[in-house]
């Protein structure tokens, strides 16, 4: 509605600013004719039209401000419109993409049979004894320090203790 008001006044403004445009024409040819008689005269006209002419000027911009901000303001809404709807259309290949990975995959199914059970007679098991750990079996693997109570003569042997001596 504001709209069309506005569409209204503007080709009026600018058909009334063409009639000043010939009346100042008017009074300038008069003025020239009557210089010496009218030079007071002149000075009212001039003054009164260019008044006129400048709250002309200033109700068009007025009402070509007020067009633009309703044209900003319609293409505002129809850029949030087609966000939307990009929006939905990003959702929507989301969903239709999900859905086609989805034929991809196999599904998992569940076998339906027994489950395990144990064997009817098991043997019994031997009963636990304990029995201490024997490290001089592991002596004779590998390489490094070796137990012994002969002490070797080779140079630098004598600084270490006597019952550990280096294998070489």
């Amino acid at each position: 509605m504001e709209l069309e008001q506005i569409l209204k006044e503007v080709p009026e403004s600018l058909k009334a600013l063409t009639e000043n445009n010939q009346n100042l024409q008017n009074v300038a040819q008069y003025c020239s004719d009557n210089y010496v008689q009218s030079l007071g005269v002149t000075r009212q006209l001039l003054t009164q039209a260019l008044a006129s002419v400048a709250f002309q000027i200033n109700s068009v911009s007025e009402s070509l401000l007020r067009l633009l901000d309703l044209q900003q303001n319609d293409l505002r809404r129809l850029e949030s419109s087609v966000s939307l709807l990009s929006q939905s259309v990003e959702m929507h290949k989301e969903k239709v993409s999900r859905r086609e990975i989805g034929s991809f995959t196999a599904q998992r199914r569940v076998p339906r049979g027994h489950k395990l059970l144990p064997p009817a007679d098991p043997k019994p098991r031997p009963s636990y004894t304990r029995q201490p750990i024997s490290f001089q079996l592991l002596d004779v693997v590998g390489h490094g320090i070796k137990v012994s109570d002969r002490s070797e003569t080779r140079p630098g042997l004598n600084m270490l203790p006597t019952t550990f001596k280096v294998l070489w």
